[in-house]
């Protein structure tokens, strides 16, 4: 049969099915195609896979998804009031629910991700601005910093409860930590333009008795945003230097690595959280983009299935 095919295809294409009809054929087409597809889907992973932030536009308050390493927008997801500036942002994971409070009038939201419906829930306390939220899914708690203080929020009517003394005169960026159980912030002096000589220091505080440890002093005054990458000791954080741009804080070796340009994508503040739970979109472009990105990384998983089966 395999000789009547080849010599009915003619010599070229002959000799392309004798290769894949003969003796092994069948596992050489899987490592054909398996090879094919992590080619193609570890291109696409330079540029999504474990790099997808969520954040809040600082100009005009729209809810995204950016790529931090080549600063660029993946996805729109939701309009938010322009009329409010939002600096803080954090993901329930034991709820599927976000959060997000805006600067000045102090106003507590609650976000559906995937419906995106917004919901109000109340003003915080009139104790300084709130600059940033986190949510610890241990105690299934959300907290936020203000006024230096660290603060438990009550999601139910934006109430604060102080769990600290002043910590430092500006705290910001709380975020929590999934490997130690801990939270880390940035903590500077005085408030200042970006070129300061007073420098943003990274802090460790145990929410138990929030004793604060400092880890190192970074090279800038305006860093903000500590979006924790899960399992590693690693940040993404927005900084404003002699350019917009932003960065991989590795705790490991306290230092802060450069990455993609900011103004493209507009995120500048402390609302910043990594994404990997699904969020919605109200756009119908946005949603079949998301329905293909999550199809790409079915299939890349797929692709790695398919080798290990094989033993390739």
């Amino acid at each position: 049969m395999q000789s009547v095919l080849i010599k009915k295809a003619g010599l070229p294409i002959g000799r392309w099915l004798g290769f894949f009809w003969g003796e092994g054929g069948r596992m050489k087409i899987k490592f054909m195609l398996s090879t094919i597809f992590m080619m193609i889907f570890s291109v696409v992973s330079l540029t999504h896979a474990n790099t997808e932030i969520l954040g809040i536009t600082w100009g005009d308050s729209k809810l995204v998804t950016f790529d931090p390493y080549s600063g660029n927008i993946i996805q729109e997801h939701l309009q938010l009031n322009p009329n409010e500036s939002f600096r803080g942002l954090a993901y329930d994971s034991n709820h599927d629910n976000l959060y997000a409070s805006s600067q000045g009038n102090g106003n507590l939201y609650s976000i559906n991700p995937k419906t995106l419906e917004i919901t109000f829930i109340g003003k915080f306390d009139k104790i300084g601005d709130v600059t940033s939220l986190t949510y610890d899914p241990n105690t299934d708690t959300l907290y936020a910093a203000a006024g230096g203080k660290i603060h438990k929020v009550n999601v139910n009517n934006a109430e604060l409860t102080t769990i600290s003394e002043e910590l430092a005169p500006c705290l910001n960026s709380l975020s929590y930590n999934d490997k130690d159980g801990q939270f880390y912030a940035y903590v500077v002096d005085e408030s200042g333009s970006w070129d300061s000589p007073y420098k943003s220091r990274l802090v460790r505080i145990n929410p138990i008795d929030a004793t604060m440890t400092t880890l190192f002093e970074t090279p800038y005054h305006t860093i903000l945003g500590l979006a924790k990458i899960p399992d590693q000791n690693v940040f993404i954080t927005w900084i404003n230097w002699d350019s917009h741009f932003y960065g991989e804080v590795k705790l490991n070796t306290q230092k802060i690595f450069p990455l993609g340009n900011k103004d493209p994508v507009g995120v500048n503040s402390n609302a910043i959280i990594y994404k990997n739970f699904y969020v919605g979109s109200t756009t119908i472009i946005d949603a079949i983009s998301e329905f293909f990105l999550k199809l790409i990384r079915k299939m890349r998983k797929w692709a790695g299935d398919f080798i290990s089966i094989d033993g390739i």
